[in-house]
């Protein structure tokens, strides 16, 4: 029963993309889910997981930020949530999602921290191309000679520099106005 309960904690823990480790701050021993050492596109007998390896593997730009959501939790005893990169060994990015949760000792010592990891790589690259496509239609609609608005049942949303022109509303006095209060047919 319990290697059949594991077995399905890793393939629930795949298909979410979604893996939990353990630090034992007395005996400084890190344990990560078979879906960590995946994610983090590691070998369990090839890694010796420990904090400070585990740092390693993120990426160098968001290491200290990740140190110190951790270190400034357990100052604080509350826990974190924190998006951040991970370096991979032939030098893509991937992106994560981990959160922390830290329990002391009857001395307020910390004893156990216990969390997640999970793989948000993809929702992190829709959401940049998201933002590339609103910044090409800004750039586009700006460069427009033709006045534009972006409106929803009549009411203005957005403006480009040119309607400002045009018609003399700042974005300020048109966002939120219906279109037959200030536009001339």
């Amino acid at each position: 029963d319990l290697r059949l309960s594991r077995a399905r904690l890793n393939e629930a823990q795949t298909l979410a993309r979604l893996g939990n480790w353990e630090l034992d701050l007395r005996n400084d021993i890190l344990t990560w889910s078979d879906e960590i050492y995946r994610m983090f596109g590691m070998e369990p007998q090839m890694f010796k997981a420990t904090y400070e390896a585990f740092l390693d593997a993120i990426h160098p730009e968001d290491r200290e930020m990740v140190n110190h959501a951790y270190t400034d939790s357990l100052q604080k005893k509350t826990s974190y949530s924190i998006d951040h990169r991970l370096l991979m060994k032939d030098g893509s990015v991937k992106y994560v999602h981990e959160q922390c949760e830290t329990q002391y000792d009857e001395s307020g010592q910390p004893v156990r921290s216990i969390g997640m990891v999970q793989d948000i790589t993809e929702r992190q690259q829709a959401e940049e191309l998201v933002r590339e496509s609103e910044e090409r239609f800004r750039a586009l609609s700006e460069a427009s000679f033709e006045s534009l608005f972006i409106s929803e049942k009549g009411i203005c949303l957005e403006q480009n520099q040119t309607a400002e022109k045009m018609f003399g509303f700042s974005p300020e006095e048109a966002v939120g106005r219906k279109g037959t209060e200030w536009i001339v047919p």
